[in-house]
């Protein structure tokens, strides 16, 4: 199994990429210890000749609405990456090919139209892949439930849900390292294993979620909430590991008190957020702390914000 490495959380090196087929049929590169395919067309013998060709390990790939098998996998048991871009009125799938590739570590499903499909394409059962450690799915829906049930799964990415879902159980996912939840606008509780270390933590337009912060904040080291969220900032007095935070979109916060409470916070980044000026003046009295995105005092500009804060790398 493949090193598990947070998307969201400390800066670390970019690996080298090395073009090694750029044409009609896509591109091909070598990142790391990967060998990524991003197809331009459907699946056919050119691509499969291609993929032989170079020892693709990573697929990018999109589904025409008319296909109804994945048996194009089964040309690629080395495969440790996968991304299948689903079309908006999709046929149901025979996800077996899927469901046995032997190696697959990192799975993304993407789906047309942010949960308005008019058809549904099956329900895959992740819990056979037991190599897999990541899985991202936008919009979540819910024939991708098996995800729930991953025990090996180390990072969970969930973005835009149109089905109503307001209670999320995480339970079963007791190596859970990292969560990313983006646009779960009816969601208002989450329920996490009581063996999973959090690490990193992404809560994005989520804005009627409430959080046990006793249990979220135990193990947590970076920190991202976008909008305004349903409790108080002070609740992350219980998040003491925390080294990193981001706020977006959260205008005229009334206090920055909280941040006096993280006594290992090393690095702060603000985007489209601010405080009222005396919780400006005491995160400037905060000398240990780096601060990206706030008004510089003396100063109408404000400190480079998200992508360009030193000491992280957002996903």
């Amino acid at each position: 199994m493949g090193r598990f490495i947070p998307k969201f959380g400390p800066k670390s090196k970019l690996p080298d990429s090395q073009v090694l087929y750029e044409g009609n049929l896509g591109i091909v590169h070598r990142t790391g210890g990967l060998v990524q395919l991003a197809a331009y067309r459907n699946w056919n013998r050119s691509l499969a000749a291609l993929c032989r060709q170079h020892g693709i390990t990573s697929l990018d790939i999109h589904l025409s609405a008319g296909r109804t098998s994945l048996d194009f996998l089964e040309e690629l048991p080395t495969l440790r990456q996968l991304v299948i871009h689903l079309p908006l009125q999709p046929k149901p799938l025979d996800w077996r090919p899927l469901e046995r590739l032997p190696h697959l570590e990192n799975l993304a499903i993407n789906s047309s139209g942010k949960g308005q499909r008019l058809s549904s394409p099956g329900e895959p059962d992740v819990t056979a892949i037991k190599s897999l450690i990541t899985c991202r799915f936008s919009p979540w829906e819910p024939e991708w439930s098996s995800v729930l049930r991953c025990r090996n799964l180390r990072g969970l990415y969930l973005l835009w849900e149109n089905f109503g879902l307001k209670d999320l159980d995480l339970c079963a996912l007791d190596k859970l390292t990292e969560l990313e939840l983006g646009g779960m606008t009816k969601l208002e509780a989450i329920t996490l294993s009581s063996r999973a270390r959090l690490k990193s933590l992404q809560l994005r337009s989520c804005k009627k979620l409430r959080i046990d912060w006793s249990r979220f904040g135990r193990d947590l080291e970076y920190l991202w909430i976008e909008g305004k969220p349903a409790y108080g900032y002070d609740e992350l007095r219980h998040a003491p590991q925390l080294k990193g935070l981001m706020l977006g979109y959260a205008r005229r916060i009334q206090s920055a008190e909280f941040l006096r409470h993280l006594p290992r916070l090393e690095w702060f980044n603000l985007f489209l957020a601010d405080f009222t000026e005396a919780g400006c003046q005491l995160i400037r009295s905060l000398k240990h702390l780096r601060v990206a995105g706030m008004k510089m005092p003396g100063s109408s500009q404000r400190s480079q914000g998200l992508f360009e804060a030193n000491g992280w790398w957002p996903g």
